[in-house]
């Protein structure tokens, strides 16, 4: 049995992993154990235990194992609506692929799928944040987490801190830019799920705009969805005969699988859609946070009284992805120690910056 407590243990550690808003967590994160979860379940519905049982009326002689055979075949080969009707007999209408339900062998695939596409962003700025500046950023917000309680440790953090920003002379925004290349990713994969989720459905409009429209026009009250049928037909060919000859028979099957995939795939239509509104906010907050921030840190900097030369500091020392992983680590840290931080490293930077023009070296060799 999936001990979930444990993926729960390991997930929560994933969190603070890499220096991410709660938006792109809300992707990379519980979206992708949700969706683990589900396709832990599908999976063991359709390979372990059973997810059809078909009746037919009519065996050939002789047919032991042909209950499991024709459950099976279904299984394999699709299946047709049973609408409540006539049972119609007419073998081209179980044979024609316009007819016939497929999807649903495929949804514990799909749903992997679906997984690895919310963790792929992830996975992207996880690397980056390790190989693509020189200096491993998530090392530097482990630092700035333990800065909360230690002297010491805020002491290593500014000299870290000081190393990759003089250090990160590869381009002033590269942080900047790849880290809303990410945010791109993540609201154009959420949009972009709603669309595929429609055409592996095979349907004409958004499936949880279907089900509104469905509880609406029935009172509120909710039986099931024709997208997954319960109660379907299908029709066994080619079953050979103790005299050679070709027989038809028709089962009448029920998916008992389509009864859980239904009530996943609403509640992640639904979960999709909200974590595509959460998704562009954060994408918003974290514009304006951006247009913000040179204001924010000369508030920092005056709150310290260190306002001699603001300007210089900001856009000759830290640069705008100084200023922008200042952001991110008030985001996982506090605000308080990134205060510290700015405060004690506008100081050292003061402090080399006097020792450079007011202490220039001097050739004693001419005195």
């Amino acid at each position: 049995m999936i001990d979930f407590s444990h993926i729960i243990t390991k997930l929560q550690a994933i969190t603070f992993d890499t220096m991410e808003d709660f938006g792109d967590k809300l992707n990379s994160v519980y979206t992708v154990f949700i969706l683990i979860v589900f396709t832990t379940l599908i999976t063991t519905k359709q390979y372990i235990t059973s997810p059809i049982t078909c009746y037919t009326p009519v065996i050939p002689h002789g047919g032991i194992n042909f209950k499991e055979y024709v459950e099976s075949y279904c299984w394999v080969k699709g299946t047709v609506v049973d609408n409540g009707s006539n049972i119609p007999y007419q073998e081209k209408i179980y044979t024609d692929n316009k007819n016939t339900i497929y999807y649903y062998q495929w949804i514990p695939f799909v749903l992997g799928l679906q997984c690895l596409m919310f963790y792929l962003p992830h996975f992207i700025w996880k690397l980056f944040c390790r190989y693509g500046t020189g200096m491993d950023l998530n090392y530097i917000s482990i630092k700035a987490t333990k800065a909360k309680y230690s002297t010491e440790e805020l002491n290593e953090l500014v000299q870290v801190t000081d190393s990759f920003i003089r250090n990160n002379n590869i381009c002033s925004f590269i942080i900047i830019l790849f880290y809303s290349l990410v945010k791109l990713l993540y609201v154009t994969n959420t949009i972009g799920q709603l669309y595929l989720m429609k055409k592996f459905l095979n349907i004409k409009s958004f499936f949880g705009s279907m089900i509104l429209n469905h509880i609406w026009k029935n009172n509120y009250e909710w039986q099931e969805s024709k997208i997954f049928p319960r109660i379907v037909l299908c029709g066994v060919k080619n079953v050979l005969s103790t005299l050679g000859s070709r027989n038809y028979y028709l089962s009448q099957c029920v998916l008992s699988v389509n009864m859980l995939s239904e009530k996943i795939y609403i509640f992640l239509w639904f979960w999709f859609l909200i974590n595509s509104f959460i998704t562009i906010l954060s994408l918003s907050i974290w514009i304006i946070r951006c247009i913000k921030s040179v204001r924010w840190i000369k508030n920092v900097l005056k709150r310290c009284d260190c306002i001699s030369d603001d300007n210089t500091f900001i856009f000759s020392y830290l640069k705008y992805d100084g200023i922008f992983f200042m952001r991110m680590l008030e985001l996982d840290s506090g605000s308080g120690v990134v205060e510290d931080l700015i405060c004690r490293l506008y100081e050292k930077w003061n402090l080399k910056t006097i020792n450079k023009y007011i202490l220039p070296d001097v050739n004693l060799s001419t005195i």
